[in-house]
Formats: structure tokens, sequence, C-alpha cells
């Protein structure tokens, strides 16, 4: 039916139904410049379409290869891979800068996070994890820091631009914050603290795992020391809040 109607558009009305040669390659030539001008575009935007579906579908299942399932924190692979494109950034602004750009990192837990459990329940832990992320993302992620669940209830912080003070004051308000706020689930209800360990250095072009490495080790400090503190790798306690 298609062939029909083109050829009725490109022959002219011939009264005796005879076509001529000339009409045919007229038909020809018609059809050869008109269907690609038709297909190719179509052609074009289903295999476009299809690229975007797929470059969506692989974004998704990125996002949740990255990111932990309890907290929608960055689980460790994600938090590991979102590091070190900061740390690239941060190199190359330094390199192009001439300056020194420190680095900070936290690592933090909940103390007695086992008794906890056993008092409450593994359900009221899931949601003491929860608050805990939700607390550290609301004090690192407007500075552009980078929270990540490393198991269990330990969670790193990455500070990019932070100095150990930086780090310190921040810590402190995470470990406040947490200690005056109650985790609630279903009928149970009770306060937990953390220990928050801080390790930094005086350039965001170091290796990660030796400051989380040191962080951790400060954070071990902090529990030997009675739990519910912040403790920096070289013995540095958070500054005293400011009065009046």
């Amino acid at each position: 039916m298609i062939s029909y109607a083109l050829l009725r558009l490109a022959l002219p009305p011939d009264t005796h139904g005879a076509v001529s040669a000339a009409s045919v390659l007229r038909f020809t030539l018609f059809v050869s410049a008109l269907v690609p001008a038709i297909v190719c575009p179509l052609v074009a935007w289903r295999h476009a379409a299809m690229n975007h579906a797929l470059a969506t579908a692989h974004a998704s299942l990125r996002r949740v290869a990255l990111a932990d399932q309890l907290t929608g924190a960055l689980n460790r692979r994600g938090f590991e891979e979102e590091a070190a494109a900061a740390r690239r950034q941060a190199a190359a602004l330094l390199q192009a800068a001439a300056t020194r750009a420190p680095v900070a990192a936290l690592m933090c837990d909940i103390d007695a996070f086992k008794q906890v459990n056993d008092q409450f329940g593994h359900d009221f832990g899931d949601a003491a994890i929860l608050h805990l992320a939700r607390l550290l993302q609301a004090h690192a992620a407007p500075g552009g820091g980078l929270v990540g669940r490393q198991g269990g209830d330990e969670f790193a912080v990455l500070l990019p631009g932070a100095t150990q003070r930086d780090a310190l004051v921040l810590a402190e308000a995470c470990r406040r914050a947490c200690a005056a706020t109650g985790v609630t689930h279903g009928h149970a209800q009770g306060v937990i603290t953390v220990s928050i360990g801080v390790a930094a250095r005086g350039r965001a072009d170091m290796l990660l795992s030796p400051l989380l490495r040191e962080a951790d080790q400060a954070l071990y400090r902090a529990k030997r020391a009675g739990r519910d503190r912040v403790v920096a790798f070289d013995g540095s306690v958070a500054p005293p809040r400011a009065t009046g």
C-alpha cells in the first residue's frame, strides 16, 4: 500500500495506463531520497533512546552497588571510590594553586553496641545505626564531607580541606548531638553514645589508608579512655565549647 501510494505521488497520471521508463526512474529516485530521510532519523532516535536507557540503568545499578542498604550512606567500596575521587580533585587543586590543602578523617562507632543489641534487640540496633548515619551526614555533608559505613556500627568520614581542629570540632558536635537525642524503635527507647577517632594531614594528596588507620587507632584510644569521647591520633581532644 505504501509503495502504491508513493508511486501515485511520484508518477503523473497516465490515462492510457502505461508507465514510461522515465516515470519509473523518477519514482526510483524519489523513493531513494524519501526512505533514508524517514528511516535514518527514526533509527538514530531509537539508538539514542536505547543508549540513554542503558546509561540510566547502569547509573542506577552503580548507585545501588555503592550504597549501604540500611543507611543509604556509602558502603565501604563506595566510600573508597568517592574518597579517591575527592583526593584526586584536591591534589589537582593543590597543584594548580601551589597551596597546602589539609584533609582529615574520622572513625566512629557506637559504644557497647553488642549490649545495645542484647538489651533492645537487633531492630533497635539497626535504628541506632541509621540514627548515627544521619547525624554524621547532617554535620559532614554541608562542608563537602563523605560518610561511609565500614561495616556493623562503624563509620568513616572524610573531610577534605579540614584541619585537625576543624575535624575535632565537628566530631565533638556529632558526639554531643548523639548523646542528646534518643533512639526510638517501636516501644523501645534509649540513648546511645559514640566514640570518635580523628586523624589529619597537611596535604590532601596523601594516601587514604594511612589516614584512616590513624583515625582508627585514635578511635581505640577513645574507647580505652572511657568511651563517649573524641580523641585525635596525636592525643589531642576536642576544644571546649565557647561560652557566653
